[in-house]
C-alpha cells in the first residue's frame, strides 16, 4: 500500500504526539515508555481498530511482541511485520485464514536516524478503507518518534556498559594496587619479625639469652605481628557493608575536636550559615573528618595557626570545608593526592586520603581539594541531606572551648 500525502496534523493530534513524547522521554524502561505511547497513539485512531509493535531483529529476522492496544487484540500473522521490515507491502487486503472478513491494514517500520529497521507497527480495523491520510500521517510521526527513542535506548545502553568496562578496569586497578600496598607494608613487619627471630637464635648458640631479654624480643615479635593483622582489617574494611543513617555532621565535628590534642597555639574556628539537616553517612564519617583535621595539625606543626571548617547548604547537598593555614599540598602531590600510598610523611602509609574519599563516594558524598583562599590547603567534604530530619540548631559561629 503506498501512503496517502501527509495533512497537516491538527491541534489534537500535535498535543497527543507531545504526550507520546513524554512518555518516551520520561519513563525509564523503554518498553513500558513504548506500551503507554502506543495506548496513546490507539486512541486517536478509530474506536474499534487495534495496534501491535513489534521489536525487529535485522540479523536473524526475529520479531517479538512488544506491546499491543487494546492489550486483549487478536494476533496477526507475523509475515505481515516482516513484509514490512523488508520494506514491502502488505497483501492482501483481504487476508484469508483466521480473518472471515475483510480488514484493513496498515504497517510502518520503526526505524533509526540510520534507516536501520529496529522494529515494526501494525495497525488494523475492520472493513476496508479504515485509516485516513490523518491517521497515516499521525502513525509516521508515531514510528520517528518510536525510534529515536530506540536508538536513544540503545545509546545509553552502549555508554553504560563502556562505563561499566572503565569501572570494572579501575575497580580492578584500585585492587591490584591495594594488593601492592598490604604486600609492601606487611612485608615490611614480616621483615621485623624475622630479624627479631634472628637476633633471638643468635643469642642462643651464644649462650648469652636471659629470660628479661627473651621476653622483650617475644613481646616485639608479638606487637609487631598485631600491627601487621591490624593493617590488614584496617585496608580491608573500607570495602564492609554500608547502612547509611542520620547523622549531624555538626556533632561528629564537635566529637572530633574534642577527641584530638589541639596546641593553643592552633586557632580553631566553626563557620555555620545556617542550620543543617542531618546527612546520610555511617559512624564512620567521624573518621573522614579525623584525617582532614588531624592532617591540617600535622600542616601547620608546632608554628602558630588556625583551622576554618565551614559548614553551609549548597544547591542539594551539606558542605563541609576544612582549611589550614600551613604550606599547603606539594604540587607533585596534588594529582596522586587520593591514591593509596601517597603521602609525604615520614613512615606514612598514604591510607587516611585514599579511604576517606572511597567511603564518602560510597554514602553518595564526595571529597576533594579545593582552592585555599590564602596560602595552606582545603578540603571540602559534600553530603546528601536527609530533609525529613530536623536541622540542628547551633549558633551561627562558634569557637571552641576557649580555641577561638
Amino acid at each position: 500500500m503506498s501512503a496517502p500525502a501527509s495533512p497537516q496534523l491538527t491541534s489534537h493530534v500535535a498535543g497527543a504526539l507531545r504526550e507520546i513524547v513524554h512518555f518516551l522521554v520520561h519513563t525509564p524502561e523503554l518498553d513500558a515508555g513504548l506500551a503507554k505511547a502506543l495506548n496513546a497513539a490507539h486512541k486517536l485512531l478509530p474506536e474499534d481498530s487495534a495496534l501491535r509493535l513489534f521489536r525487529y531483529s535485522p540479523a536473524d529476522e526475529q520479531l517479538e511482541l512488544i506491546a499491543s492496544a487494546p492489550e486483549d487484540v487478536d494476533p496477526v500473522p507475523e509475515e505481515w511485520a516482516l513484509q514490512v521490515a523488508k520494506g514491502r507491502d502488505i497483501l492482501p487486503w483481504e487476508p484469508p485464514g483466521d480473518f472471515s472478513e475483510p480488514i484493513s491494514v496498515l504497517g510502518m517500520p520503526v526505524t533509526t536516524v540510520g534507516q536501520q529497521v529496529t522494529g515494526v507497527l501494525i495497525a488494523t480495523a475492520p472493513g476496508l478503507n479504515r485509516f485516513s491520510a490523518s491517521d497515516v500521517a499521525m502513525l509516521g510521526a508515531v514510528v520517528i518518534v518510536m525510534g529515536l527513542a530506540e536508538e536513544n535506548a540503545r545509546r545509553g545502553q552502549d555508554l553504560q556498559a563502556t562505563a561499566m568496562s572503565q569501572l570494572r578496569a579501575e575497580h580492578i586497578a584500585a585492587m591490584a594496587d591495594m594488593a601492592s600496598h598490604i604486600a609492601h607494608s606487611v612485608v615490611n613487619e614480616m621483615g621485623a619479625i624475622l630479624l627479631a627471630v634472628q637476633l633471638l637464635r643468635r643469642q642462643i648458640e651464644l649462650g648469652k639469652l636471659d629470660e628479661q631479654e627473651l621476653t622483650q624480643t617475644l613481646d616485639s615479635i608479638q606487637t609487631t605481628a598485631e600491627a601487621a593483622i591490624a593493617l590488614v582489617r584496617r585496608i580491608r574494611r573500607p570495602f564492609a557493608r554500608i547502612n547509611v543513617e542520620p547523622i549531624s555532621v555538626r556533632d561528629v565535628i564537635e566529637d572530633v575536636l574534642n577527641a584530638l590534642e589541639i596546641p593553643e597555639t592552633v586557632d580553631v574556628e566553626i563557620n555555620q550559615e545556617c542550620d543543617l539537616p542531618h546527612v546520610q553517612a555511617t559512624g564512620q564519617l567521624s573518621e573522614v573528618f579525623h584525617h582532614l583535621i588531624r592532617n591540617a595539625l600535622e600542616a601547620i606543626g608546632g608554628n602558630p595557626g588556625k583551622i576554618s571548617i565551614r559548614l553551609r547548604t549548597t544547591g542539594e547537598c551539606v558542605e563541609v570545608s576544612v582549611q589550614d593555614t600551613g604550606p599547603g599540598i606539594a604540587p607533585h602531590l596534588r594529582q596522586m593526592l587520593f591514591h593509596l600510598g601517597a603521602t609525604d610523611k615520614w613512615g606514612g602509609l598514604g591510607y587516611g586520603l585514599w579511604w576517606s574519599r572511597l567511603y564518602m563516594a560510597r554514602i553518595g558524598g564526595s571529597l576533594e581539594l579545593g582552592e585555599a583562599a590564602e596560602k595552606g590547603a582545603k578540603f571540602i567534604v559534600r553530603l546528601l541531606p536527609i530533609k525529613s530530619r530536623p536541622g540542628h540548631t547551633r549558633e551561627d559561629s562558634s569557637p571552641r572551648d576557649g580555641v577561638a
